[in-house]
């Protein structure tokens, strides 16, 4: 299971436990694609963790590409991955 579908699965199961009447689960489905389709629209990502893509001007110098790294993530970039596969 990707990052992805546990955010939607676990934004289901937590609207489920809202008070808001005797819906069916695809109703919550359905809600929380709708709440991830907009937060998509707005930019929202998820970071991807500490490990940036390989820097193409600098794959000529792979046995820098550590402190390559290490700067960029020091100066506060980050990977990301989209908040919706497509």
């Amino acid at each position: 299971m990707t990052r992805q579908e546990k955010i939607r699965n676990n934004l289901a199961v937590e609207l489920d436990k809202c008070d808001l009447g005797e819906w069916d689960t695809w109703v919550w489905v359905e809600t929380a694609n709708k709440i991830l389709s907009y937060l998509d629209s707005q930019g929202v990502v998820l970071k991807a963790g500490n490990k940036l893509p390989t820097i193409s001007y600098h794959s000529a110098y792979p046995e820098n590409e550590e402190e390559y790294q290490k700067a960029m993530l020091k100066a506060g970039y980050v990977a990301v991955e989209p908040l919706i596969e497509k």
